[in-house]
C-alpha cells in the first residue's frame, strides 16, 4: 500500500508545510529526494523565508508541472552530480533566493511558454551545468551555468518589460501574497458530430474573459469566440465551448485570458483531428467533353485540393497538381489543352481527406 505520509507529489493547491498540499504529509523542507508538484504551491513567505535543501544523494530532480514560489533558496548537494530541475510547458517556478544546482552535470530544462525567475544567483559548482528548452528563465544575479534555452533571458528588469510573462513581473515585484492571476488545471477537446472544447481554473484574479482562438496550421491563430470571465474566485470553474463548423482536417485550439485592465495570458494549443465533423463535398466537373481546353471542378463548399490527378484510359498519369491549391469560389479550373484527344480519369484528393474520381472526354 502506498504511504501517503512520504509522498512528494503535491496534489492540492497550498503551502509547502501542509500535509493536504501533498495528500498525507508533508515531505518538509530538507533531505528532499524527488518531489513533483502538480499544484499551485508556495514555500515560506515573503515576511518568513523559507528554503528547501535536497537529499546527499546523486540524481536528485525537481518537476513542476503548475507553479512553485519559494521565499528562500533551492539548494542541492554541491558534492553530487546529475541534479535537475524540469519546469513543464506554461509553468512557474518562482525563487526569491539562489538555486544551487550542486555539482558536475546538473541540468535546468524550460518547456515552451514556462518561466523560471530567481532574484539570486545560479550555479552549479562542477562541470557541464546547462540551462534548455524552449522556455524563459530570468535572474537579477549571476548563473555559470550554459544558456541554451531559446526562450527570453535576462535580468528582472527584462521580465518586467516583457510582454508574455507580465503578471509574473507583476508578482515578482510587487504584492507577493496575492497569486497569480489565473491557475487552468485543463484545456481539450471531444470530437463528435462538432468540436466541444472545455477548460476549468482552479481560481481566477480580475479575469475578464477567455478568448477562443483557432488555427489550421498551428501558427496563425484567429479568435472564433469569447466567453465570460468570473473576475475574481476562490475555486473550481468550467468552461466549455462548441465549435461546429471547424475548417480542415486537422485544427489547433487555444486559449486566451484576458485581464480587466487589458494584459492577457495566452495558454499552449492543442492539436484536433476533426476529419470525422467535416462536411462530405459534393463535387462535380463540367464540361464532360472537353473542347476548348478548360475542365472546371465545382463544389457545394469551399473547395482545398491536396492533391488533382488525370490519368489516360491507355494508361499513365498525365496532369498531377499538389500543394494544398485552394479555390475561395467553391471551384478549381483546370488547363487540359495539352492532352491529345481521348478518354481520361480525373481524380481529386481534399485536405479533408475525401476523395472524388469522374470521367471526361477530350476532343
Amino acid at each position: 500500500m502506498f504511504n501517503t505520509a512520504f509522498a512528494q507529489t503535491s496534489v492540492a493547491d497550498g503551502p509547502w508545510g501542509n500535509g493536504a498540499t501533498w495528500g498525507g504529509s508533508s515531505p518538509g523542507f530538507t533531505g528532499l529526494n524527488n518531489p513533483i508538484i502538480n499544484s499551485y504551491v508556495t514555500v515560506g513567505s515573503d515576511a518568513a523565508n523559507q528554503s528547501l535543501t535536497f537529499a546527499n544523494s546523486n540524481g536528485r530532480t525537481l518537476t513542476v508541472n503548475d507553479t512553485l514560489i519559494v521565499f528562500g533558496d533551492v539548494t542541492f548537494n554541491i558534492t553530487k552530480n546529475n541534479a535537475a530541475v524540469t519546469i513543464g510547458a506554461g509553468k512557474v517556478l518562482i525563487i526569491f533566493g539562489d538555486l544551487e544546482m550542486g555539482k558536475n552535470n546538473a541540468g535546468v530544462d524550460v518547456g515552451t511558454g514556462g518561466v523560471l525567475v530567481v532574484t539570486g544567483n545560479i550555479t552549479a559548482d562542477g562541470n557541464n551545468g546547462v540551462i534548455t528548452g524552449p522556455g524563459s528563465v530570468f535572474t537579477s544575479g549571476t548563473s555559470n551555468m550554459t544558456g541554451n534555452n531559446s526562450g527570453e533571458s535576462g535580468d528582472l528588469t527584462a521580465l518586467q518589460n516583457s510582454t508574455q510573462f507580465e503578471e509574473v513581473a507583476k508578482y515578482v515585484n510587487g504584492d507577493k501574497d496575492v497569486p497569480l492571476p489565473v491557475k487552468l488545471l485543463y484545456f481539450r477537446a471531444e470530437v463528435s458530430s462538432f468540436v466541444t472544447l472545455r477548460w476549468a481554473t482552479a481560481s481566477e484574479i480580475d479575469n475578464d474573459y477567455f478568448s477562443v482562438e483557432r488555427s489550421e496550421n498551428g501558427i496563425d491563430f484567429y479568435q472564433i469566440a469569447t466567453l465570460m470571465g468570473n473576475g475574481t474566485y476562490d475555486g473550481l470553474l468550467e468552461y466549455e465551448f462548441i465549435d461546429e463548423k471547424p475548417q480542415s482536417v486537422v485544427e489547433y485550439y487555444r486559449l486566451k485570458q484576458v485581464d480587466f485592465d487589458g494584459v492577457s495570458e495566452t495558454f499552449q494549443p492543442i492539436r484536433v483531428e476533426t476529419s470525422s465533423v467535416m462536411p462530405k463535398h459534393k463535387i462535380s466537373l463540367y464540361p464532360s467533353v472537353v473542347e476548348n481546353g478548360q475542365l472546371n471542378i465545382v463544389s457545394d463548399q469551399s473547395l482545398y485540393i491536396h492533391d488533382l490527378s488525370v490519368y489516360s484510359m491507355k494508361g499513365g498519369d498525365m496532369i498531377s497538381v499538389g500543394n494544398s491549391q485552394r479555390s475561395t469560389d467553391n471551384a478549381y479550373s483546370l488547363a487540359v489543352d495539352q492532352l491529345a484527344s481521348g478518354l481520361y480519369v480525373l481524380k481529386v484528393q481534399t485536405t479533408e481527406g475525401e476523395t472524388f474520381t469522374s470521367r471526361f472526354v477530350v476532343k
